[in-house]
């Protein structure tokens, strides 16, 4: 594993790292959920996979999370975009090979943004895709009360937005609020393999309710499918996917 450094428009440096291999044949994207990192159990495991078949992985960790917490770094969509093209353009100047992404949660929303504005990413893997920000912050909201709510129950009820509003204290948190990224998927759709697991608390399987070219679900699976089990099952069928 090699650190890397980018430095964005917004003057933060941003930290990141590379599994390589000689010759590769692709390289892959990873990209963290919120306030998460690039050096998650579950991208290291699949960077053993990766590197085996004979492709790359490049993670990073967004402005204010992580490592990357140096100059200008508060956190919204538009800079996490940025972000992440810093880590494609890097990849862009290094090799001139397929480039794919992995994004889990949050990074889901990242990487649909991107990929609409540049339409780089030849597959797109998403693990527990937080793409309807808009219901999702408020089923957060509601489980703050009754820890045990699910989402179907959720769905049933109504929360109090005057409440629910006052709740949210940054400017991410207000911008997330109002967006729903399902319907800029659905335009990528027929390049995307969805991974989740059946017991995700937190993005609820149920939530997405979007179509993919190819689905793949673990029977009890959490949110972050890094149990031995489960990393040993999704990182073999990404790596099928991608190559």
């Amino acid at each position: 594993m090699e650190s890397l450094e980018f430095t964005t428009n917004r003057l933060c440096t941003l930290k990141g790292w590379l599994w390589r291999v000689n010759d590769p044949v692709g390289v892959v994207i990873g990209v963290h959920g919120y306030k998460r990192h690039g050096r998650e159990k579950k991208f290291i495991e699949l960077a053993k996979v990766l590197n085996a078949s004979g492709m790359n992985l490049l993670t990073f960790d967004f402005a204010g999370c992580g490592e990357s917490r140096e100059g200008l770094c508060e956190m919204s969509f538009v800079s996490m975009v940025d972000d992440l093209a810093c880590a494609v353009e890097f990849v862009k100047n290094t090799w001139k090979l397929p480039i794919h992404v992995f994004a889990h949660s949050l990074g889901a929303c990242i990487a649909v943004m991107f990929q609409e504005r540049a339409k780089v990413f030849d597959k797109l893997v998403f693990m527990a895709p937080a793409l309807d920000q808009k219901s999702l912050q408020r089923y957060w909201f509601a489980r703050k009360s009754n820890r045990g709510l699910t989402w179907k129950e959720f769905v049933k009820r109504k929360i109090t937005e005057k409440s629910f509003e006052k709740s949210l204290k940054s400017f991410y948190a207000k911008q997330a609020a109002k967006l729903d990224f399902r319907k800029a998927f659905a335009k990528i759709s027929d390049k995307s393999l969805l991974i989740h697991g059946t017991s995700d608390i937190v993005v609820p399987f149920e939530s997405v309710n979007c179509s993919f070219i190819e689905t793949f679900i673990i029977p009890g699976g959490d949110h972050d499918l890094e149990s031995e089990s489960s990393i040993g099952l999704w990182t073999k069928i990404l790596r099928r996917f991608v190559i």
